[in-house]
């Protein structure tokens, strides 16, 4: 046994039994739907603003200058051109790639 009470103008009560229930007319239920889409959108906005915020902040303030770069290059033992035994794998086939590769690298001119 369902019973209609008057509720706001874009809603119906609806007295089901002992419950109560509201139901939205379709004008509402689209707004109250691009209500929640904007909330969506806008959490999702802020959090790629959160994420972008942070890794500028990490990779600006974590990076070392040139000669601190350097000096840890060299401390962790890496040289230029890569030994024979720095490759990884270190086969035959993946060394002549990579010193092809290092090769086109070297052959670039600096114009800046």
């Amino acid at each position: 046994s369902q019973q209609r009470r008057g509720g706001t103008p874009n809603s119906i009560q609806l007295l089901l039994g002992s419950s109560q229930r509201t139901v939205y007319t379709s004008s509402l239920a689209s707004q109250r739907r691009e209500q929640i889409q904007k909330m969506k959108t806008n959490g999702s906005q802020f959090l790629l603003l959160a994420l972008q915020t942070f890794l500028l902040a990490h990779f600006t303030l974590g990076a070392l200058d040139e000669g601190e770069r350097v000096k840890e290059y060299n401390r962790r033992g890496h040289v230029w051109p890569p030994r024979d035994e720095d490759y990884v794998p270190n086969t035959p086939g993946w060394r002549r790639l990579m010193e092809r590769r290092f090769s086109q690298v070297m052959s670039v001119h600096n114009t800046g």
